[in-house]
């Protein structure tokens, strides 16, 4: 997963030149969580009840990545 997030963040900063990259996940999802921090992404906080699913709302974990981490050597794509 994190060989394949990597390609998709390099394509989206290099060919579309996006500012920024946003993530979320469900608030106990280790493995998700640890695959974004791995990438670079920083924690920006809990979305309340921003996620819809099985008949109900839930919060999610928000995360980002900026272009300027990439350049800041934050980002790693490898």
């Amino acid at each position: 997963m994190q060989e394949a997030l990597s390609s998709i963040l390099e394509f989206g900063f290099q060919e579309f030149s996006l500012n920024r990259i946003q993530a979320t996940t469900d608030l106990d999802s280790s493995r998700s969580i640890s695959t974004l921090r791995r990438l670079g992404f920083q924690e920006e906080g809990i979305l309340r009840q921003y996620g819809y699913w099985k008949g109900k709302f839930h919060d999610v974990r928000c995360f980002s990545l900026l272009q300027s981490d990439q350049a800041a050597g934050v980002y790693r794509a490898s």
